[in-house]
């Protein structure tokens, strides 16, 4: 199933008219393994959160209807197309906490503070999603213990020791869908704040793979399934 997710995936970056990733030079190794990485830096101020379960629409189109800057995927959905887990955008709460070991974090912005923590917010926030696993918490990334891994495209979201927040990619440049394995990400985190100079408090991981799509002025990826919400950057 996976070659042929990968066969599909090379055939559409062939034909498609407009490149799934600009090449970028960043480059960032782990146990031997090399990853292309890219990331921009935002005022938690100028994010949005746009849900995108029920009306499904690609994120080249919500990024020209939302007139975003710059764009990247959000957190996890179901068999349904619906959230898993907290979801709040605008000041709206769409999906309720559930209980889950891997979405074990909380993304979220008030009065134009960016958090990332591993507890539920305790007051209504402007937006707010779960998701996960948390890879840095406190300045100090986790030791992930995961049964089920797989190599995959990877989006984080970071807060660094200035309250911008960071959103970072890390893929394969000869196979965009592909990427590190999960329990990896946060030492290449961590290795990337050393390479850029980054004061990272927090970071924790959003969704992945074909459901994940990444724009900003140097790097472009779109997906390949539906992507459920959508973090606009104006």
């Amino acid at each position: 199933m996976k070659a042929i997710w990968t066969l599909i995936a090379y055939i559409f970056f062939s034909i498609s008219p407009t490149p799934l990733a600009t090449p970028v030079s960043k480059i960032v190794k782990v146990n031997g393994e090399t990853f292309t990485y890219a990331f921009f830096r935002s005022l938690p101020t100028d994010i949005s959160l746009i849900a995108n379960f029920d009306s499904k629409t690609d994120v080249t189109s919500l990024i020209l209807s939302n007139t975003c800057n710059s764009a990247v995927n959000g957190g996890f959905y179901d068999t349904k197309s619906q959230p898993l887990g907290y979801f709040v955008t605008k000041g709206q709460k769409i999906h309720n906490s559930i209980q889950s070991t891997l979405l074990n974090g909380y993304f979220w912005i008030d009065e134009g503070k960016a958090s990332i923590t591993s507890t539920l917010p305790s007051k209504s926030t402007g937006i707010a999603l779960q998701t996960g696993p948390m890879l840095v918490e406190n300045g100090k990334p986790r030791i992930l213990h995961l049964s089920n891994d797989e190599h995959a495209r990877r989006m984080i979201a970071v807060i660094e020791n200035t309250g911008n927040v960071i959103f970072l990619t890390l893929y394969n440049t000869d196979a965009v869908f592909e990427g590190p394995l999960l329990r990896t990400l946060p030492e290449l985190v961590d290795k990337i704040a050393l390479l850029e100079s980054l004061g990272i408090t927090s970071a924790i991981n959003l969704d992945g793979g074909s459901a994940s799509a990444f724009y900003s002025d140097t790097t472009k990826l779109s997906e390949l399934t539906l992507v459920g919400s959508v973090f606009c950057i104006k």
